[in-house]
C-alpha cells in the first residue's frame, strides 16, 4: 500500500494511467482541483511485479472547531472486488488517511452496485434509500463505443427508443458542442431541471471548472460528458424538452457532435 506522493510525478502519471483505464472521471487526480473546496489524498496498491492493481482517490471535508473530517470516495475504490488482497490493501491505506484527518466518517459510493456485497462483507452499511443522498441510484456507463458511427449506435437501440429519437432529428433538434462561453445558456436549463424533478445541482462555479480541470471533460449541449475512447460518463444533464428530445440529445453527446 501507498499513500500517493503529491510531488512525485511519476507517480501520479501512474496513478491516472491506471484510473484511465479502470475507472472513471471522479476518480481522477484533477477531479480534485474541481472539488476545491475539499482535501484530498490517495491510496495505491501495487502487485509483487510493482504494477498498480487498485487505486483510490479520497476527499476530505474537514469539520470547524471539532478537529475531526468526513471522507468521501467518490465512484471508488478503483479495484477488482474479488481481489480481496488488493481491497484489504486499499482500505489499509483508507484507514491510514483516516487516522491522520482524524475521520469520524467514511463513505464511498462504487461505480457498479454489485460492490455493494463486497463493501457489506468489509463492515459498511448500504443506504438503499436515495431520497437520503445527492448522489443518483442508478449511472449509465456506455463501454466500447469508439469509431462507431450514428447509425451504428442507432441499431444497438430498442425499435421505440430509435424511432424517438429519429422522430426528433426531424422535428428540427439539433446539438452542438460549446465550452464555457455557453455556460450562461446551460446553468438555468440544469437549474431548472433539479427544482422540476426534485434533483440535487451543484452550483455554477463546477460546471466552469469541468472544462478547466478535466482535459476530457466538456460541456456539450445540456450535457457534461467526460471519459475516454474505452468508457465515457454522463455527469450532468437538464433540459425542458420532450423524452423524445432528451433521447436525441444523449445520442449525439455520445458521438461528440
Amino acid at each position: 500500500m501507498e499513500i500517493l506522493d503529491k510531488n512525485n510525478e511519476h507517480q501520479i502519471s501512474e496513478y491516472e494511467r491506471f484510473n484511465l483505464l479502470h475507472g472513471c472521471f471522479m476518480q481522477s487526480l484533477k477531479w480534485a482541483n474541481v472539488k476545491s473546496n475539499w482535501a484530498w489524498e490517495a491510496v495505491l496498491s501495487r502487485n509483487e511485479r510493482g504494477a498498480i492493481r487498485g487505486v483510490c482517490l479520497v476527499l476530505i471535508r474537514k469539520i470547524p472547531f471539532t478537529g475531526t473530517a468526513f471522507m468521501y470516495a467518490p465512484h471508488g475504490p478503483i479495484v477488482d472486488w474479488s481481489d480481496r488482497e488488493t481491497v484489504g490493501d486499499i482500505f489499509e491505506g483508507i484507514n491510514v488517511i483516516a487516522e491522520k484527518y482524524r475521520a469520524y466518517r467514511f463513505m464511498c459510493d462504487p461505480l457498479f452496485e454489485e460492490n455493494v456485497r463486497a463493501l457489506n462483507a468489509l463492515g459498511f452499511s448500504h443506504n438503499e434509500n436515495a431520497e437520503e443522498t445527492v448522489q443518483p441510484r442508478a449511472n449509465y456507463v456506455l463501454k466500447n463505443i469508439g469509431g462507431k458511427t450514428e447509425e451504428e449506435l442507432i441499431a444497438m437501440f430498442k425499435p421505440d427508443c430509435r424511432n424517438r429519437v429519429r422522430k426528433a432529428a426531424r422535428k428540427g433538434v439539433y446539438c452542438r458542442r460549446c465550452g464555457v462561453e455557453a455556460l450562461d445558456d446551460f446553468y438555468p436549463l440544469m437549474r431548472q431541471t433539479g427544482r422540476r424533478d426534485g434533483l440535487f445541482y451543484p452550483s455554477a462555479g463546477i460546471f466552469r471548472a469541468f472544462p478547466e480541470q478535466l482535459s476530457r471533460g466538456a460541456v456539450q449541449t445540456v450535457y457534461v460528458l467526460c471519459g475516454n475512447r474505452r468508457q465515457g460518463s454522463c455527469a450532468f444533464g437538464g433540459g425542458r424538452g420532450e423524452v423524445r428530445k432528451r433521447r436525441f440529445i444523449r445520442l449525439r453527446s455520445v458521438l461528440g457532435r
